[in-house]
Order: structure tokens, then sequence, then C-alpha cells
């Protein structure tokens, strides 16, 4: 039995954590580690320590605020990724057979540094975050070719170049340079399941019940990039539609939950859970989901058994002047092609809104 250490930064890469655990790395110790980079994260690890799911769960404050990135820091940062650092709650006996995780960012970094100085033979490997991540640019800093250049020096091993695996549930579309380890399906019918998701991301609080047919999940865009492409519009042109009773709106996390109530429609609670697991505690696979340019709506569409009607409707808003909008329009796009081997059979592209009621 190996110590296998999922590092998630996220609430999909715990998801994913806990998919690995139910399936893959069953017959493994597992352990997390999660970090503060997500709201409510250290909450939502002490609720996981309760329910006994995973060997270790360990929280690693990682935040810093822009003001305190100083010189200090960045030389702290760079002994760090170097030499090591672990969670203050890890035991100093703990090793550590393989590292999981996906960002590879300078914390990770001194979390692999420490865990090879235990073990010489660490393996690290690479998992998704969701399908727009099979395909990421690997980027890098001033400090990370820094960690890089010192542990070559030392002839130590380096983080990025020890990937071996990368765990996906979708294998067939991956096509960088690791070798794809297909996760299982995630079957949102599974009660065990259900009651550990709802334990954890939602504690006391009940998941509410979805009574709206169709769920639009607005992306970022009339904020983030050059100019807004029109998704506030879209809602009320999707209310007009389909009746302001009948649509249910999950508000971006980066959004301003304001301007969609001001809107006049309706917005969803538990907005705190990632809508993946919302949509396994809820079994939305009768629902029609929305959206412009989410990858919500793809990853929910190819990690679970059953899958929801699902329509991108970004023919529908003005992506011209937002070139943010418009690179991820082109990833999302590409795998819409038969080459691209993902089954999208449940996936269709808005022009009309007349196909809605089709």
């Amino acid at each position: 039995m190996n110590n296998i250490l999922v590092y998630c930064n996220t609430y999909y890469q715990l998801l994913v954590a806990i998919q690995l655990r139910l399936t893959v790395k069953k017959a493994d110790c597992i352990s997390v580690i999660i970090t503060d980079q997500s709201r409510g994260a250290e909450a939502v690890a002490e609720r996981l320590r309760g329910t006994d799911f995973f060997h270790a769960v360990f929280f690693l404050k990682t935040k810093v605020a822009a003001e305190e990135v100083n010189a200090r820091y960045k030389m702290r940062s760079a002994w760090d990724g170097i030499f090591g650092m672990l969670p203050a709650d890890m035991p100093k006996d703990y090793i550590c057979h393989e590292l999981i995780g996906f960002n590879l960012d300078m914390a990770t970094h001194g979390v692999y540094a420490a865990l090879y100085a235990r073990n010489r033979n660490l393996q690290c490997n690479s998992m998704e975050e969701g399908l727009l991540s099979y395909d990421a640019p690997e980027n890098s800093s001033g400090l990370l070719r820094v960690v890089q250049w010192g542990r070559r020096l030392l002839g130590m091993k380096n983080l990025r170049q020890s990937i071996c695996k990368f765990y996906c549930f979708n294998p067939a579309v991956y096509t960088g340079k690791a070798t794809p380890v297909e996760i299982p399906k995630i079957d949102s019918k599974d009660q065990k399941l259900r009651k550990l998701l709802q334990e954890v991301f939602l504690g006391e609080e009940a998941a509410t019940s979805v009574t709206q047919t169709y769920i639009y999940l607005p992306c970022i865009y009339d904020m983030e990039g050059e100019a807004p492409i029109g998704e506030i519009a879209f809602a009320k042109k999707l209310c007009d539609l389909v009746g302001k009773e009948n649509l249910l709106v999950k508000v971006h996390p980066r959004d301003d939950l304001s301007r969609y109530k001001d809107a006049g429609v309706i917005v969803a609670p538990n907005s705190q859970a990632p809508f993946e697991v919302l949509c396994i505690l809820q079994n939305y696979s009768d629902k029609v989901l929305i959206t412009t340019l989410s990858g919500t709506v793809l990853n929910v569409s190819t990690m679970l058994l059953e899958q929801p009607r699902s329509w991108y409707a970004y023919p529908l808003c003005d992506l011209t002047e937002n070139t943010v909008a418009q690179h991820f329009y082109g990833v999302i796009s590409r795998y819409f092609r038969p080459e691209s081997g993902l089954n999208t059979a449940n996936i269709r592209v808005l022009t009309d809104l007349s196909q809605l009621k089709a």
C-alpha cells in the first residue's frame, strides 16, 4: 500500500481527489492537502477531516497579499522551493510515495522538495482541472526558474520534469506528454458519495431543491477582457423565452450577484459549492444547462455517468471586442470537432433561441 498525497488548490481538484480515492487509488492510503486558495477552504478541510474519508487532511496557507510580495518574501519562497516546506499539521515521519496535483505553483514545488528530501523515489503526477486544463500552457516565473536552477545545481530532481502520468476523466482527448490514466465517471446516484459531498461542501446547509428546468451559467466576460459580451442581456432574453420562474442563474464565483438580481432573474443558492458537486447532489440529468463559454458545462457532461442536456450559446453573444472570450471560444469549439475524440452528443451549440423549445 502506497502513501498518495493529492494537492488541491480548488474544490474541483478536491472532487477529483475524492473520485481517485474511490476508484483508481482505492487500494492505497490517500491523503490530501487543501490550500486557502478557495473561499471557505479551512472549514471544508475541517469537515472533511470529520468524515475520515481520507487517511489525513492537511491545510496549507498559501495566499499572500500583493503588498507582502517584497524581496524578503521572494527570497523565502525561493528557499522553500529549493529545500522544501510542508503544512504545519503534517507529521515529521510522513513518507509520500506519489504526489498528485494540477497547478504546480511555488507552494506545490515547496511541498515536493520537502517530500523528495524524505523519499528520493517519490513519484510525481498531474491531474485534470476540467477539460480546459488538458492543453493548458505551462506557465513560469522568475522565482520558479531560480528554484529549478538551484535544484539542478544541487543535483536534485525538479517537480515539473518528474511528471509521468496525467489522471483524467477523458484520456482520449489528452494530447500532452504524460501518460493519461482514466478516472472512471462519477455516479450521481451513489448515495454514499452524495452524503460525503453534502457533509463536506455544504455542512448543515441543505442543498436547495431546483424546480427550474433551465439553468444558466454565465461566465465572467462581461467583467474581464476588453468589452462586455452581453451575458446579462442574454439572461433577460432567456427569461422572456422560457419564463422567469423557469430559469435559474448560477452566477460565476468572481461575478457580482447583484448584477443579476437587479436584472430580475432568479439567482441560485448554495453558491459556495462548485456546480459539479451540486449536479451530483441534485442529479441535474433532467435539467437543461445553458452557458456562453463556461468550461463547467463540458466538465459536467464528461465526468458524470448521467449527463444533462446542454447548450453553448456563444453565437448569441458578441465576442468581437473581447480577446479573452475569443480565446476560450477557440478552446471550447475544438472539442466539438469529431477528431477531438470527445463524446459531446448531449451538448449542442445554440444559434437561435427557438432551438430551446424545439
